[in-house]
Order: C-alpha cells, then structure tokens, then sequence
C-alpha cells in the first residue's frame, strides 16, 4: 500500500521536503503556470513520458 512518493534515503527525504517548502514559501500562480508549462514541454519532447 504506498502512500505517495518513497524515498531511498534519510538525505533524499530531506531534499525534498526543503524543496516542498521553498515552493511553499514562494508560491505564485506564476510558478504554478510555469511548472504546468515545463510539464507539458516534458510530455511533448520525452518519448518515455505517459
């Protein structure tokens, strides 16, 4: 049963919850929109992506 993303390790786990917070901290609909945008970019180029 996963509950969202795992992670390796203790270092991994707190990357990323300081990259939650610095988008938490900096959030915009301007950075919304670009994440979205980047997203899209991503789906269109990586032949991998589903």
């Amino acid at each position: 049963m996963g509950t969202g993303r795992q992670t390796a390790n203790v270092l991994q786990a707190s990357k990323r919850i300081d990259h939650d917070l610095d988008y938490l901290r900096n959030w915009s609909l301007r950075l919304d929109l670009l994440i979205i945008a980047k997203t899209v970019g991503v789906i269109f180029k990586d032949q991998n992506a589903y």
